[in-house]
């Protein structure tokens, strides 16, 4: 078991860069990952309680999705912090039974940045959110 944030640190960056922005999916991350992977390593991990596993979706038989599997229960990781999300534990062998290591990496980005969203502009849009849902 390793923590998200210390699967960021052993990433080969470069290699991570590349597949994001050759992905049609994360292209929305393209033009600002490297921004992104500078604030999340900017970024100190705090303890977290949970693991981040993959979840079929069901919409389709190969596409999943990443999710927090915590006390048996089962969380979206959109609104997390990404302190919290750094210090999530993975099974980075049982991941890559089903994709690749940057797949998984890019897919955690990908939540938690609302599609290319900045860690300002995430913490400003779960507030606004809150905000709403609070009314």
């Amino acid at each position: 078991m390793k923590t998200f944030g210390g699967i960021l640190k052993e990433l080969n960056s470069e290699q991570l860069i590349n597949y994001i922005k050759s992905h049609t999916m994360y292209g929305v991350m393209g033009e600002n990952i490297e921004y992104i992977l500078e604030q999340m390593s900017s970024l100190e991990s705090v303890a977290a309680d949970g693991q981040l596993i993959l979840k079929r979706n069901g919409l389709e038989e190969d596409t999943w999705d990443v999710v927090v599997e915590r006390d048996g229960k089962v969380y979206a990781i959109d609104w997390t912090p990404w302190e919290e999300a750094k210090g999530f534990l993975i099974d980075v062998e049982e991941i890559k039974k089903e994709v690749s290591i940057e797949e998984f990496v890019s897919m955690i980005l990908y939540d938690l940045t609302f599609d290319g969203e900045d860690y300002q502009v995430q913490k400003k849009k779960i507030s606004e959110l809150i905000s709403r849902i609070d009314g």
